[in-house]
């Protein structure tokens, strides 16, 4: 996955020997850092990390009403970890918190910065989407979820007719940074950073897995991944994803030009290969990625439809999806909520519609 490459990095990194007619002197602050790139929108705590020449003050320019510091204040070459508290962007609007730090002896030397949070969460949703409760299918299937107070999932709950498809259960460690999911006795693990995302889920035998198709973002301007959930039985369910537009900015919009799917279960292998059409409805104003839903929930994968690997969720509501034989296109219609939140989403192929109302 490509990084953001400091797009919300400041640059407040400074040393310097400065001379004047009285004296010569060291000042300035060679350490001067988040322990974050950035902040998401249902982030609540990082660490400023300081370390000045001579002992400092730091004074808040704007943005004081949303992010406290721990400490304000400190001495001369004793490096400070300093709690950075600040409450959840329940917006869809990203916020700047306006700070700078000056050396109490020497006032020319006064860097400035900013602090940023995304409008989006971790996993892509906007900081004021609608946590979805429960999806009911037409078909008999039906999706319960439940979530802690940062908005992570705990638990999913997916059946169709009585019987259960997926069950999981997500603890989170914040010490340590690691998540593990225990599907139906099968446990994986992974580590994770500020965004709650994993990075490879794995355990005895099974894992999930995101990589980058480098042959063709290397070669092209679109941008390609692959999205891998493997058993120890053998079975598989695997996505081929292509972007048009890379994938840059966090709370920036963008869509998959196409998907490959293939899933192996039982020795039996299905693929479909799709083009895909959007309409202008935003993906982003609920906890959930609806267009996991286009081929039902036997093809739904529930890591997707939880976004926990955000790259894959496109910004945009799907409207169509097209194949080459074009009896296996699939249409999609959303009515939304007053808070654009999806309250059904109608899917049909061949003649046959799925809805799915949503509740929250």
């Amino acid at each position: 996955m490509k990084s953001f490459l400091g797009i919300f990095a400041f640059a407040a990194l400074m040393a310097s020997c400065l001379n004047n007619d009285e004296e010569t002197y060291r000042a300035g602050f060679p350490v001067l850092k988040t322990k974050s790139m950035y902040f998401y929108a249902n982030n609540t705590n990082d660490s400023l990390y300081v370390l000045g020449y001579g002992s400092w003050t730091i004074r808040n320019l704007s943005g004081a009403d949303w992010l406290t510091l721990t400490h304000m204040k400190g001495t001369a070459l004793i490096e400070y970890a300093i709690g950075v508290n600040f409450s959840e962007n329940y917006s869809d609007k990203g916020r700047s918190a306006a700070f700078e730090i000056y050396d109490n002896n020497h006032s020319d030397v006064c860097p400035s910065w900013q602090f940023l949070q995304l409008a989006t969460r971790g996993d892509g949703s906007m900081g004021n989407a609608a946590m979805v409760k429960c999806i009911k299918g037409s078909d008999g299937s039906q999706i319960d979820l439940t979530y802690d107070d940062t908005r992570r999932p705990l638990t999913l709950v997916m059946t169709k007719d009585g019987n259960t498809l997926q069950n999981l259960a997500f603890e989170y460690n914040d010490y340590s940074q690691r998540m593990t999911v225990n599907s139906r006795g099968i446990v994986l693990s992974s580590s994770y950073g500020n965004s709650y995302q994993p990075n490879s889920l794995a355990g005895r035998g099974d894992s999930l897995s995101l990589s980058e198709q480098t042959y063709v973002s290397l070669l092209s301007s679109a941008y390609a991944f692959n999205f891998e959930e493997r058993f120890s039985t053998g079975d598989y369910e695997a996505y081929g994803i292509l972007q048009l537009k890379p994938y840059y900015h966090p709370d920036s919009a963008y869509v998959a030009d196409s998907i490959r799917y293939q899933c192996k279960r039982s020795g039996v292998v299905e693929q479909e290969f799709m083009g895909l059409n959007y309409g202008q409805d935003d993906n982003r104003y609920q906890s959930v990625d609806v267009n996991q839903l286009i081929l039902g929930v036997e093809h739904c994968n529930p890591y997707l439809l939880l976004s926990l690997y955000r790259i894959a969720r496109s910004s945009r509501i799907i409207t169509s999806a097209t194949f080459e034989q074009t009896d296996k296109n699939i249409t999609v219609a959303a009515r939304l909520n007053a808070n654009k939140s999806v309250q059904q989403l109608s899917v049909t192929r061949r003649g046959t519609t799925i809805t799915y109302d949503f509740e929250y």
